[in-house]
């Protein structure tokens, strides 16, 4: 038979190895979640990128159009 010191080491072993699986479990899924939110903010900021880009062409494309009809205004 198993002497209760036995006993007691065997259960905080079997605790300690429980934590430890436990804790590496939660370190794979902070990790998978963080790496989720990163690429979320990744899509987000090129997705802005793109709108702000969007944007100035439009508005490059408007001041050329009105310089241009300004030109011909001068030179009639």
């Amino acid at each position: 038979m198993n002497s209760e010191a036995e006993n007691i080491e065997m259960l905080e072993r079997a605790i300690l190895t429980e934590a430890r699986e436990e804790s590496e479990q939660m370190q794979v899924e902070a990790r998978e979640k963080a790496e989720a939110i990163h690429r979320r903010a990744q899509e987000q900021a090129e997705s802005e990128r793109k709108a702000i880009l969007d944007r100035a062409n439009q508005d490059a494309e408007r001041l050329r159009s009105q310089a241009m009809a300004t030109a011909q205004l001068i030179v009639l």
